[in-house]
């Protein structure tokens, strides 16, 4: 060979290298998911070229081509060793002089570490310390390693120290295989052994999952600040794995909240007697009163303590901030601007902490949140962009127009606070966002100042979608006198009949001259609307008025068709119309117009009471 060897090289390393991410984190960890005929193939591969070496047919080993680390199937082709070796397939002796060749003399990084892999079996005695100390330096082989490092003397106290000195895979190697032989390593592990550099989430995991946490927490000396840490891992590892994982563990449940209730004051500690609940409540194998832990959880969770660690977890800013409303509900903490504002700082355009604080039906929280708004959020690439949208847009909003969208709603109720904002959204790009602007500029536009509705004026030309410049000219138009006119309908109210005669279609004429808010109330497709003779009319001496069933005269018969109809009204004849076509966009409204069977009963009921009024012997005389 030439070059150096990998152990050559790492026995001259000054500490610890390859602690990174490497591929068999990736195997270990992430994507473990190869078959086992995938294993047994690539291992045979590997045997069969072990034994061609035995036969003097090669020199170096052959390896699979795969991704897959050596990790994939290593054990697998150990224990096939171990057999060959026991039928005396292939010596022992050679199996070990191949070990040891391979780890101190190959600079083919598999073979090493196939080497290592047999150095749990075949590795002689006075190589194993020095092996062990010499790879377990380098995170391509401390998983080799491992069967090396379990043969040597004290190997446990030395997987400690890797432990207190290293981070990533080297660590995480040496945590998953050390035996918790003393409660120091235990009280090690659960206060300073699970942070990492590189793998916090797995370190975590790893500490919760493998090391004795009930024993650790049972402990008369426990601190409260161990406490609340273990509260921190727990928060953490609950996180990611959910109730689940927990779910048949009530001893170590009920300690933990024994402790929480008695040294517990953190926010992780709140989150804890949350988790812990909802564990239990997805426990089918625990008998419990719902209501009655239910009620003690939010008891607890509404000390003053835990209301104190809500407050100073907003000011941080650093707690995930959905689970921290949920806390603040429980502890019963009302959530208001300025406790916001640092998450506001951080997550800008989180869409979840403006729906949050705009739950709350307070004017100050709209006020400061808008204001903020208006000062530190960047719109301008939602907005100026009108030409060529659809009008039939039905695609998802953006998350910076959701926050928009929210705000410009909430408007309304602050007018004249966000005055900016509702002219910038007349602007915006979505159809959705300027119908909605559109909106809230209708119900404030009595308040509008004249200046603003100039500006209305300026972008009505502009404007492509019918229903947003309809409402631009209700408010440019706001100062027309838009007649509301209520008329009594005791005298003109009919009910319909089979015997009611259709006359004509016609359409109701001068609603541009009434209130357009009334016009959308009243007006509604097969609406049956009265008529009433309007002989006092100045401009048309024949007029009819069309009046809702409320009262309200919406408008008039057109003069093509009132001439009849008005001689017949005023010869005693009852008339109504039916609603046909309602089209608010265009302002017209299609009627049918129908001769009431009303004044020929009223006739029939004049003869009767005429009949009955007279003496009896009258029609005798």
């Amino acid at each position: 060979m030439s070059g150096i060897s990998v152990y050559e090289s790492l026995k001259n390393v000054d500490g610890y290298i390859d602690y990174s991410e490497n591929i068999e984190f990736e195997y270990r960890y992430k994507y473990n998911f190869i078959s086992d005929v995938e294993k047994r193939n690539y291992r045979n591969i590997v045997l069969k070229s072990l034994i061609e070496m035995y036969n003097g047919d090669r020199e170096n080993i052959r390896f699979p081509e795969t991704e897959y680390p050596v990790a994939a199937y290593v054990s697998s082709f150990v224990n096939s060793v171990r057999g060959i070796v026991s039928e005396e397939i292939i010596p022992k002796e050679w199996v070990e002089d191949f070990t040891k060749n391979t780890i101190l003399n190959s600079e083919n990084k598999k073979e090493v570490q196939i080497a290592l892999a047999l150095g749990e079996y075949f590795l002689v005695d006075n190589l194993v310390n020095e092996v062990g100390k010499v790879f377990s330096k380098s995170g391509s082989y401390i998983l080799y390693d491992i069967g090396v490092i379990k043969r040597m003397k004290n190997y446990n106290t030395f997987l400690f120290n890797l432990i207190k000195n290293t981070d990533g895979v080297i660590k995480l190697y040496a945590a998953e295989y050390i035996e918790e032989i003393d409660i120091s390593i235990t009280n090690h592990m659960f206060n300073e052994g699970y942070k990492d550099k590189y793998y916090p989430e797995f370190m975590v995991g790893l500490v919760m999952n493998t090391f004795n946490r009930t024993a650790y927490l049972r402990r008369d000396d426990i601190t409260d600040e161990e406490v609340n840490n273990f509260c921190k891992l727990f928060a953490e590892n609950f996180k990611i794995s959910g109730p689940e994982l927990f779910v048949g563990e009530i001893d170590f449940l009920d300690t933990l909240l024994y402790k929480i209730e008695k040294q517990g004051n953190s926010i992780e500690a709140l989150y804890s007697i949350i988790a812990i609940a909802e564990i239990i409540l997805n426990d089918d194998s625990v008998e419990v009163d719902e209501e009655e832990l239910i009620k003690g959880i939010r008891a607890l969770a509404s000390q003053q303590r835990f209301k104190d660690a809500v407050k100073d977890a907003f000011k941080e800013g650093n707690f995930e901030f959905s689970s921290l409303v949920i806390m603040a509900e429980e502890a019963g903490v009302d959530i208001n601007f300025k406790m916001v504002k640092n998450y506001l700082d951080k997550n800008k355009y989180d869409l979840s902490i403006y729906k949050e604080l705009l739950k709350k039906e307070s004017s100050t929280n709209r006020v400061e949140l808008v204001n903020y708004v208006e000062k530190n959020l960047d719109f301008s690439d939602i907005v100026g962009n009108m030409e060529g949208i659809s009008l039939r847009e039905e695609r998802e909003l953006n998350p910076k127009e959701k926050i928009f969208g929210l705000i410009l709603v909430e408007l309304r109720k602050i007018y004249p606070v966000g005055r900016e904002l509702l002219k910038l959204g007349m602007k915006a790009n979505s159809t959705r966002i300027r119908r909605a602007n559109a909106k809230v500029l209708l119900k404030l536009k009595k308040q509008l100042p004249d200046e603003f509705v100039d500006y209305i004026s300026s972008r009505f030309p502009m404007e492509i979608i019918p229903e947003v410049k309809k409402a631009y000219e209700r408010i440019i138009n706001r100062n027309v006198d838009k007649r509301l006119e209520r008329i009594s309908t005791n005298d003109i109210k009919v009910e319909t009949t089979p015997k009611d005669v259709y006359i004509l279609d016609s359409y109701i004429a001068g609603l541009a001259y009434k209130d357009r808010e009334m016009l959308e109330r009243e007006l509604r497709e097969d609406a049956r609307l009265y008529m009433k003779r309007d002989c006092s009319n100045v401009y048309d001496a024949k007029a009819i008025k069309i009046v809702s069933k409320s009262g309200f005269v919406l408008g008039f018969v057109p003069k093509r068709d009132n001439e009849i109809i008005s001689r017949l009204m005023d010869s005693g004849r009852y008339f109504y119309c039916i609603v046909d076509k309602v089209d608010m966009e265009r302002l017209h409204v299609d009627i049918k117009i129908y001769l009431s069977y009303k004044d020929i009963m009223n006739e029939v009921s004049q003869v009767a009471r005429a009949i009955l009024s007279e003496p009896r012997d009258k029609k005798f005389n």
